[in-house]
C-alpha cells in the first residue's frame, strides 16, 4: 500500500473531531516543511495515545466510585462559605422550571403568563419552605429527610417517591397551591440528593 493508501486509511479511522484537529495540526506543522504523511500518521497515533490516557483516568474514577458507597452527609455553613457558594435552591427551582416551558407549553421563558408565573413563584417558595427553621407546617430544616443528609440517602428517596402520590390527591381535591408547593419542596430534595452527597454523575455520550 503507497503513502496515499495509507492516509486514506487511517483518516478513515479518525472521528471528525480527531479529524478536524488533524486539520488544525497540519497548518502548523506545514511550515516545518512536514509531509502530509507523516504528520498525518504522527498526530494520529498522538490521538490514539491521549485518548487511552484519559480511558484509564475515566476507568480509575468509576472503579473508585464502586469501591465506595454512596454517602450522604449534612454541610455546614462552613462547608457552603456561610451560604456565599452556590446556587440557591430558589434560583435552581426557577431555572428548572423555565428550561422545560418551550418543551411543555410551547412558549418561551419572555412569554410566561400570570398564572404561570404564580405557579412557579410557589414552587421556589416550596423549596425554600425546607431550609426556613421558622416553619411551623412542614417543620422540615432539620429533617435528615427532606436533605438527604446523613446516611438517610433510601429515607430521601422514599419521600420522593411517597411524594407522587400526596401531589396527585392535592391535585384531584383542587389544592393546586399546595401541590405547587409539595412539588418545590421535592425538588429541594432532589437538588440535595446531588449536593449533599458523594454521588458522581457521568456525563453520556
Amino acid at each position: 500500500m503507497g503513502e496515499g493508501g495509507c492516509e486514506h486509511t487511517i483518516l478513515e479511522s479518525l472521528n471528525p473531531s480527531e479529524q478536524s484537529r488533524l486539520t488544525l495540526v497540519g497548518k502548523v506543522t506545514k511550515p516545518l516543511g512536514l509531509t502530509r504523511e507523516l504528520y498525518v500518521v504522527v498526530t494520529s497515533l498522538f490521538f490514539r495515545i491521549m485518548l487511552q490516557r484519559q480511558s484509564l483516568w475515566l476507568l480509575a474514577i468509576i472503579l473508585l466510585q464502586y469501591a465506595v458507597p454512596s454517602l450522604g452527609f449534612n454541610p455546614t455553613w462552613l462547608y457552603t462559605g456561610y451560604g456565599v457558594a452556590g446556587t440557591p435552591h430558589e434560583a435552581m427551582t426557577k431555572s428548572g422550571v423555565t428550561s422545560r416551558l418551550k418543551e411543555y407549553f410551547g412558549i418561551d421563558a419572555t412569554a410566561v403568563s400570570n398564572s404561570m408565573d404564580l405557579a412557579r413563584k410557589e414552587m421556589m417558595a416550596g423549596s425554600a419552605i425546607v431550609d426556613d427553621h421558622a416553619d411551623t407546617v412542614y417543620k422540615e430544616a432539620e429533617n435528615p429527610d427532606a436533605h438527604c443528609d446523613d446516611e438517610h440517602l433510601e429515607e430521601c428517596n422514599t419521600r420522593l417517591i411517597n411524594a407522587k402520590a400526596d401531589i396527585k390527591s392535592q391535585l384531584e381535591s383542587g389544592d393546586v397551591s399546595e401541590a405547587r408547593t409539595t412539588v418545590g419542596r421535592m425538588l429541594h430534595t432532589l437538588q440535595d440528593f446531588y449536593s449533599h452527597s458523594n454521588v458522581s454523575i457521568f456525563p453520556c455520550r
